[in-house]
């Protein structure tokens, strides 16, 4: 997947929180899809034709304060370890 994003949830029933990662990651998706819409609209520049987003999505359950901090740096350094690969960050 050339591009992608990766965030950290938490779900936490006993504060009351009614929301299912489904509709978590449904309303992020419609928020940015109309946020770019209006991007277009105002800019008339559509780089990519297509879905904007693909219909599934990949979840991974953290069991423990270790795996949450595994991820983090992951997330932290996956754009650097890309832009290392294409050599964007060569003098």
């Amino acid at each position: 997947m050339p591009d992608h994003l990766h965030f950290i949830v938490w779900l936490n029933r006993d504060e009351g929180n009614i929301s299912t990662l489904g509709e978590i990651v449904g309303a992020y998706k419609s928020l940015v899809k109309v946020t770019w819409g209006k991007y277009i609209k105002a800019t008339g520049h559509h780089p990519y034709q297509g879905s904007f987003w693909q219909s599934r999505y990949q979840e991974r359950v953290l069991r423990n304060e270790f795996e949450v901090a595994q991820k983090r740096d992951y997330i932290r350094n996956n754009p650097l370890k890309r832009a290392l690969i294409r050599g964007e960050l060569c003098p």
